[in-house]
């Protein structure tokens, strides 16, 4: 179902229609103090509502399933939300240099650049330098690499896309493709640093609330 569309019950987990019924595995969790409580169950392969879990998989994984919960004051549903399939956590950029056959892309755009995967392991494995005289390009490039890696392979982008923008825009403003020679220290690099100080709060899993490996 789409977001703006009602649907049969599928699954029915408390109440009526009850499918949770093989085996019964529903935990009913009271708070300690107050009113309300859990409630949670399984879907197993056995059950369903005139449906099974299989059949109803591929809705579930498009987006095209929601909860809703009925009540007495609600019979139509008082509750509802949207079920959506878990972002992949991010991966830094020790994975992505030392597992490229798991890469999800064959090229990438860094800047207004189109890099094969061969350039793209060449930036990775390049030294960036030390102290004021750093890289700043490449500090900057080796995040962003990883970063886009990620979303390719399906991590959730909201976080960080305002970042990768930032990015792309700096490695554009420059002739060719990477190294640029930028050194941390000037204007311009710092401004590099800084994007990929927020790239790598992506890549080692600092913005992600939830996700899967």
């Amino acid at each position: 179902m789409t977001p703006t569309t009602n649907g049969p019950v599928v699954w029915g987990f408390f109440g009526a229609p009850f499918n949770d019924n093989n085996p019964n595995d529903v935990v009913m969790q009271p708070f300690a103090t107050g009113v309300g409580g859990t409630i949670s169950g399984k879907w197993d392969l056995p059950e369903g509502n005139n449906t099974t879990l299989t059949a109803q998989l591929p809705n579930i994984l498009s987006g095209h399933a929601y909860i809703n919960f009925h009540t007495r004051q609600f019979g139509g549903g008082e509750i509802r939300g949207n079920i959506v399939p878990a972002s992949k956590c991010s991966l830094g950029q020790g994975f992505w240099k030392n597992n490229p056959d798991a890469w999800p892309l064959t090229s990438l755009v860094l800047g207004s650049q189109t890099y094969s995967p061969d350039e793209l392991l060449n930036i990775l494995n390049t030294s960036v330098g030390g102290g004021r005289g750093a890289d700043a390009s490449l500090i900057l490039a080796r995040q962003l690499i990883s970063t886009k890696l990620s979303i390719a392979n399906k991590s959730d982008a909201t976080s960080v896309g305002l970042a990768i923008t930032q990015a792309d825009v700096l490695l554009a403003g420059f002739a060719g493709k990477l190294p640029y020679g930028v050194a941390a220290a000037s204007a311009i690099g710092h401004q590099m640093t800084s994007a990929a100080d927020a790239l790598d709060s992506f890549n080692s899993g600092a913005l992600s609330t939830s996700c899967i490996p």
